[in-house]
């Protein structure tokens, strides 16, 4: 975790740097950005794992005015000196979320896979009732359910676009699987 919060996210802005854009890295302890609570140690003690429980826009805001590009690490704080590890497409789904009140936001989840995948075949456009079919065939499992949920989420509260692609093709504007409403 200490890692994300320091050399990860110090890579990642260096790599905006060098593509000309102006970055800070932070995480959600920084500037009391992600207040969170530490999890219920029952029915599992999941250790020092975080629940976001509210995205103070403030800061984030005044970045994205001053055109930096603000990079936040997945590490909040329990407002007692504890940190603690919090799921990273939680904090961007509720950043997203938060910020959509001042801002037209898309949020995308990138990971190793295309997106979200029927078999070999990638789905490009995917709506709620074809995950909820998807879900229950056992075709969509695992890690892929809580991003769409929080993809689902993230488009009700506000979020204009939420897509979920490969890492490797961020910059590509028709890749991926596109969530629509």
């Amino acid at each position: 975790t200490m890692v994300y919060g320091g050399l990860v996210n110090k890579k990642i802005v260096a790599k905006l740097q060098a593509l000309g854009a102006n970055a800070v890295g932070l995480s959600g302890a920084d500037l009391n950005i992600i207040p969170a609570k530490k999890r219920n140690p029952e029915p599992i003690d999941f250790g020092w794992v975080g629940d976001v429980e509210k995205v103070n826009t403030q800061w984030i805001s005044e970045f994205l005015n001053g055109d930096v590009i603000p990079v936040l690490a997945p590490l909040t704080h329990d407002g007692s000196g504890h940190m603690l590890n919090t799921n990273a497409d939680t904090i961007a789904s509720k950043i997203a979320s938060a910020l959509s009140e001042d801002f037209e936001t898309e949020l995308m989840f990138c990971f190793e896979q295309s997106g979200v995948m029927n078999e070999d075949k990638l789905i490009t456009e995917l709506n709620l009732l074809l995950y909820r079919h998807l879900k229950g065939t056992g075709i969509v499992t695992e890690g892929m359910i809580p991003k769409l949920d929080l993809g689902f989420a993230a488009l009700t509260n506000g979020v204009k676009k939420v897509s979920v692609r490969s890492f490797k093709e961020v910059y590509k504007p028709k890749s991926g699987t596109t969530l629509v409403s």
